[in-house]
């Protein structure tokens, strides 16, 4: 009996595996002006807007069943950990685990004070972000082709390269406002391969499709005690097959 639980349990999970493959862009993101302002690590988490997008509902058909659709919207819990040089440069690396993304950061502060000085007054800021993230999957079809199937892998990956600025106006109470704006720019690219099926009467097969697309997005927001940092954000976005897409999300953060 135990045996028999067992195998069917290995059955429900085996036959739930993954076919699809989404990704989760990350919309540009709008980052706060001011930098650490001094030496040493930092640490953050946060949740960042994210588009999911489906590049394949079917990865191991054959031909598979591949098209650009649309998803909803997520939220990208990420963490951050970055390093404070010379008081107005902050750079570290993030990652993403809605996206899948890791991406080295960057921010340069040009005007005011910095956080460690936090002293009011008018604050200006540039910040960028380069990453690479996606899905990744992998089978062995066996519905039609019997035992053995055919092995299939399915991979689907975006490149972000993102720029942008901010202005923001610190006061005497440890709180800060900012309003800013930010650019990115995608490029995707989704491939498939499939074995040579056990059958033999199914050649090998190799799918790639490439994508590309950016988003443009304007933030307000604010920070409170150096820590915890709320905004809303509007977006546009635009992706190889879909329509202009239009969204206003959340940007949360809370840094250590």
């Amino acid at each position: 009996m135990f045996r028999l639980f067992v195998g069917l349990v290995a059955l429900l999970f085996l036959s739930g595996c993954a076919t699809d493959i989404t990704i989760g862009v990350p919309y540009a993101h709008v980052d706060t002006p001011d930098t650490s302002g001094k030496k040493g690590f930092g640490f953050a988490l946060g949740l960042a807007p994210t588009k999911q997008i489906e590049l394949a509902d079917d990865a191991q058909a054959r031909p598979p069943n591949t098209g650009t659709v649309e998803k909803s919207a997520a939220g990208d819990l990420y963490g951050k950990l970055y390093y404070g040089l010379m008081g107005p440069l902050d750079f570290g690396v993030s990652y993403g685990a809605d996206s899948g993304m890791w991406a080295g950061v960057l921010k340069l502060q040009l005007i005011g004070s910095s956080i460690a000085e936090n002293k009011p007054g008018f604050l200006f800021g540039i910040h960028g972000r380069y990453g690479v993230g996606g899905d990744k999957e992998s089978g062995d079809q066996r519905q039609q082709f019997g035992p053995g199937g055919y092995p299939w892998r399915a991979k689907g990956e975006v490149g972000l390269k993102e720029g942008g600025g901010s202005f923001g106006w610190r006061t005497s109470g440890d709180v800060m406002f900012f309003l800013g704006g930010a650019y990115a720019d995608y490029d995707g690219e989704l491939t498939i391969d499939q074995d040579l099926s056990a059958t033999a009467d199914s050649p090998e097969a190799h799918y790639n499709t490439k994508y590309e697309g950016y988003s443009v997005s304007a933030a307000l927001g604010f920070r409170l005690r150096n820590n915890l940092t709320i905004s809303a954000v509007g977006s546009e976005f635009h992706w190889t097959g879909l329509q202009r897409i239009q969204d206003i999300q959340g940007w949360v953060e809370y840094a250590y």
